[in-house]
């Protein structure tokens, strides 16, 4: 399953949006399975993006997935998932004041720290 497709016009897109709103009225008039059924696309939209924004090198795509990660962990009960990432979109939000030039790396030359696990030892790289 693909998470995100590109279309090829802004009307394409402007057509797909009209569609989608107009399935979610309908829907809405059968609210109980209605609405499970919408989180759980929201759900899986944000881990797309979350990914799309890894894949991508996007900081501020990644920012906005992460903050919406906080609400999937508050209502799926992993609070402590949900503490650190709101601890963790909070120093995000707070790097570009804090560190202009470390922000800077993120937002415009797409720096990434990949944590890899070999034998035990946690080696970052850039």
């Amino acid at each position: 399953m693909r998470c995100f497709n590109s279309c090829g016009s802004l009307s394409g897109i402007c057509r797909l949006q009209g569609t989608v709103s107009k399935f979610k009225d309908a829907v809405f008039e059968n609210p109980h399975m209605a609405k499970l059924w919408l989180q759980f696309m929201h759900n899986v939209e944000t881990i797309c993006l979350f990914i799309k924004a890894e894949h991508l090198s996007d900081w501020s795509l990644h920012e906005h997935a992460a903050a919406r990660k906080l609400n999937l962990f508050t209502t799926s009960g992993h609070f402590n998932y949900a503490k650190s990432v709101r601890l963790y979109v909070q120093m995000i939000q707070e790097l570009a004041n804090a560190h202009p030039w470390l922000y800077d790396q993120f937002a415009n030359n797409g720096l990434q720290s990949i944590h890899v696990y070999s034998r035990g030892a946690m080696v970052s790289r850039c």
